[in-house]
């Protein structure tokens, strides 16, 4: 059964700053005491994350095909043990590519093997208070690229049994995919009128060279501004 965010009460910043990544491909960091909420939050990640295009979802069949996995065409999960060869985890990035990849206590991983591939997979790292000391975090944030961080507090089953079920991945999964389209909407602006801009930039500054050539008075007034290349 695919998990779902529904199941997860409570929580609300933490599935914002979640759905904050989703939209943006931010990796996160994950702070928080054992029992906090930190691998069921993790694992439910890739299901708010845009539904996999034709081709990824082809590309995730000959993978498992590969692997001998069943192909369920969902984005792709890996959680592998700290104790993982430096070759092994990069295997794990490779396998996690179109989905996230889940490092848990993360300050026990050798990171420097994951920081020089580059991925379109998501990482999602998680930590203990204890752990999380200030050059811990430093070397963990640098390493992994980290842009949004999550801090959980610990909190009692008996308390989380009387909280409302959240909202479902799917309606989160709505959002998120349509904040990306918006995204590359206005990306794709801002290129237009990047274009359009140093098009006239260099349009003025052709027309400058033509009038200075025409003119013998501009040289004196380039040279006076500084502009003689």
């Amino acid at each position: 059964m695919t998990p779902c965010m529904s199941e997860v009460r409570g929580l609300e910043e933490a599935k914002r700053a979640l759905e904050i990544a989703a939209v943006g491909g931010h990796n996160v960091l994950m702070i928080g005491p054992p029992w906090s909420g930190k691998t069921m939050l993790a694992r439910r990640f890739p299901t708010i994350l845009p539904e996999p295009s034709t081709a990824e979802q082809e590309l995730f069949a000959r993978r498992a095909a590969r692997l001998k996995l069943e192909s369920t065409g969902d984005r792709p999960f890996r959680t592998p043990h700290y104790t993982v060869s430096s070759r092994g985890l990069l295997g794990e990035l490779l396998l996690a590519e179109g989905g996230v990849l889940y490092l848990h206590e993360v300050n026990f991983f050798n990171l420097q093997a994951v920081s020089r591939l580059p991925s379109t997979a998501q990482i999602i790292a998680s930590i203990t208070p204890e752990e999380a000391k200030a050059e811990v975090l430093t070397k963990i944030i640098r390493d992994l690229d980290i842009q949004v961080i999550v801090e959980l507090s610990p909190g009692s089953s008996d308390e989380w049994h009387t909280l409302p079920t959240g909202e479902t991945s799917l309606a989160i999964r709505a959002r998120v995919t349509e904040a990306r389209a918006y995204r590359a909407q206005r990306g794709a602006l801002y290129e237009s009128y990047r274009e359009d801009a140093l098009g006239a930039c260099n349009l003025v500054a052709r027309s400058i060279a033509d009038l200075a050539r025409r003119e013998p008075w501009m040289k004196d007034v380039e040279e006076a501004q500084g502009l003689t290349r």
